[in-house]
């Protein structure tokens, strides 16, 4: 069985290059097609952490998952949340570290704005996603989907132990198993800050040799001006 770790927010293709090219974490539809693609059908064990993101993402995701040939096992470390939560409902099984953290709260949208017609759209849209949440939701647990809205309505956060009471995780991971426990909420800043660091240096020295050619070319001109 290979073993594969994702974790950070769950994003766009567009982002997710983005964010590697900063090297910040990140899940995208592209990466997990890519690292599944060259499992080349073999059992995986994935390693999760995620504090959500896309829904959209995500549901692409979840069916890159669902539709693998292979056996796949996800291990919650840290925390897994939002979206992410869906993306694990995709694995045929799922054990959580007992220090993990799992969430699952109603679908938001972000920069709604607009005329009444509008504001029903992004309702409905909040309408049809939250169904299909809670369709996945079901179908794993088996819990009522009464029961599930509820949780959702109350942005639920549950220890491991009850992840799997709920029927969100198969189990615990076992003393004698190991885990990479990863950060859940912060993005990698100092690689961030590094990149911009160097940005900012290559633009200031670019500046700076533009400075000098143009000064000496100033120069150049007084001295032909003087000659004449």
């Amino acid at each position: 069985m290979k073993t594969i770790t994702i974790k950070g927010d769950v994003v766009s293709d567009a982002t997710g290059k983005l964010f590697d090219w900063f090297d910040l974490d990140s899940i995208y539809p592209q990466k997990v097609k890519q690292a599944f693609d060259n499992l080349n059908g073999d059992d995986v064990e994935v390693i999760m952490t995620t504090n959500g993101g896309s829904v959209f993402s995500g549901q692409e995701i979840y069916d890159i998952i669902k539709n693998y040939s292979g056996k796949t096992t996800l291990k919650i470390s840290g925390l897994v949340a939002s979206i992410g939560t869906l993306i694990s409902c995709a694995f045929d099984e799922v054990y959580i570290s007992p220090v993990a953290t799992f969430m699952i709260h109603n679908p938001t949208l972000g920069d709604v704005s607009g005329e009444k017609s509008d504001m029903e759209k992004a309702a409905q849209l909040l309408e049809t996603v939250e169904r299909t949440l809670i369709s996945a939701y079901v179908s794993k647990t088996g819990m009522d989907e009464s029961k599930i809205s509820e949780l959702m309505s109350k942005e639920t956060f549950m220890t491991a132990q009850e992840t799997v009471d709920n029927g969100f995780a198969d189990g615990l991971i076992e003393e004698n198993q190991t885990v990479s426990l990863v950060a859940g909420f912060n993005l990698n800043n100092s690689a961030f800050i590094e990149k911009l660091q160097k940005l900012k240096d290559k633009e200031e020295s670019d500046l700076e040799i533009a400075e000098v050619k143009a000064r000496l070319r100033l120069f150049e001109l007084k001295e032909k001006t003087n000659d004449n």
